[in-house]
């Protein structure tokens, strides 16, 4: 049976790492009706070959959404990419602050450790360790939402990525720097170690957050330097038929057309690939 092949492209949101693109390949190449999918974490772009009789964009979103991704129409992009970076940005106002200032603790910790003339903190313990608990309780359960969300993702669809990772490393650190903290008879009863990560787990999401607002900057400074390189192109090609020069819009450029490029002007089309001829002319 001959199926009536489409082929289309989408935007993928969600991608954080490379292993996403891989994991959103094989889930839309398991769906019935698609012959071939791939997924360019560079452009964060999905081309698929699919039976529209079979399935539909539709039914792919709904699949790949399971796991945290979506997939959207290439206008939509520049939209989503504004409201995403409005949200990190929110979101790193408010940890970035917080992260400096337990990193800074952190190092004078370290410090107080291996040298003799940096003095203990001057903050009691517990009076540490409780705003600690407040702070990093907030950070993980809001900051670090979308890697909390991950592991119950991994453990109901046995699919990992880098954010599956980075929340089970903080989480563990939380949860485990929580029992110590409320329950500290269980250090002795056990005989675990009485250190907290609470400093651990916010200065690790403050960073990460950071990251990711630099990488959403990075990217739409990207695509709108691709843009402007889109917008050079030329938009008419000047094509000889009937043994006339005539001016046609790129998008009625047929096989085998006969393409004049004149001094100054931009080649309008890829030879090759169009499957057209260009001759250059000096007139």
């Amino acid at each position: 049976m001959v199926w009536n092949m489409k082929n289309e492209k989408y935007k993928i949101k969600g991608m954080h790492c490379a292993s996403c693109s891989n994991i959103i390949t094989k889930k839309i190449s398991k769906i019935s009706g698609v012959s071939s999918a791939f997924v360019n974490y560079a452009t964060e772009e999905l081309s698929v070959d699919y039976d529209p009789d079979k399935t539909s964009p539709q039914v792919m979103d709904s699949e790949v959404s399971k796991l945290g991704y979506h997939l959207l129409g290439i206008d939509n992009v520049k939209l989503e990419k504004i409201n995403e970076i409005d949200i990190v940005k929110s979101k790193l106002d408010f940890s970035f602050p917080i992260t400096v200032m337990f990193f800074l603790l952190m190092m004078w910790e370290v410090g107080f450790s291996l040298t003799s003339f940096i003095p203990k903190l001057p903050i009691p313990m517990q009076l540490f360790n409780t705003i600690a608990f407040v702070v990093s309780t907030v950070i993980i359960f809001w900051i670090g939402k979308p890697y909390t969300a991950a592991i119950f993702k991994f453990l109901k669809y046995k699919v990992a990525n880098m954010d599956t990772l980075i929340g089970i490393g903080t989480l563990t650190a939380y949860l485990y720097s929580s029992l110590v903290f409320l329950f500290p008879v269980l250090t002795s009863y056990f005989n675990l170690p009485e250190y907290t990560y609470f400093d651990v787990t916010i200065v690790v999401l403050g960073l990460i957050t950071l990251g990711k607002y630099l990488e959403l900057k990075s990217k739409i400074k990207t695509n709108q330097a691709i843009e402007k390189l889109i917008g050079l192109q030329a938009k008419t090609a000047i094509v000889v038929r009937d043994g006339k020069e005539i001016e046609i819009a790129i998008e009625e450029v047929r096989v085998g057309d006969l393409i004049l490029v004149k001094p100054g002007s931009k080649i309008p089309v890829d030879g090759s690939s169009q499957k057209v001829f260009l001759q250059l002319t000096n007139q």
